[in-house]
C-alpha cells in the first residue's frame, strides 16, 4: 500500500427472522437488507456506519488519515506501507 485508501461500500445483510414476523413492525418486501460499511486499503476489517451523523463520518475519516500518516512517518512501519513511499511526489 502506498496511498491512503478509505471508503464506504454497501453490505447486503439477512434481516432476523424477528423482525420479519413482528406483527407491529411495517411490512418488509424483503429478507435482505444493505448495510453500509467502511473499507480500507491496508485490508483491515471495515464496520459499521449507518448510525453515524455526516460529521461523525467525516470526522471518523479524518481519524483513520491522521492514523494513516502517523504510521507511515515511522521507518519501521516502511515494510507495511511501501518502501517508495517517501519519495513519491
Amino acid at each position: 500500500m502506498t496511498d491512503f485508501q478509505c471508503g464506504v461500500g454497501s453490505q447486503l445483510e439477512e434481516i432476523s427472522d424477528f423482525l420479519l414476523e413482528e406483527k407491529n413492525a411495517p411490512e418488509i418486501g424483503t429478507m435482505k437488507t444493505h448495510v453500509p460499511m467502511t473499507y480500507f486499503g491496508d485490508e483491515r476489517q471495515g464496520y459499521d456506519i449507518q448510525y453515524f451523523t455526516k460529521n461523525e463520518i467525516i470526522s471518523d475519516f479524518l481519524k483513520q488519515y491522521q492514523r494513516f500518516l502517523s504510521l507511515s512517518s515511522h521507518e519501521k512501519n516502511e515494510i507495511f506501507i511501501g518502501s517508495n513511499l517517501k519519495d513519491q511526489d
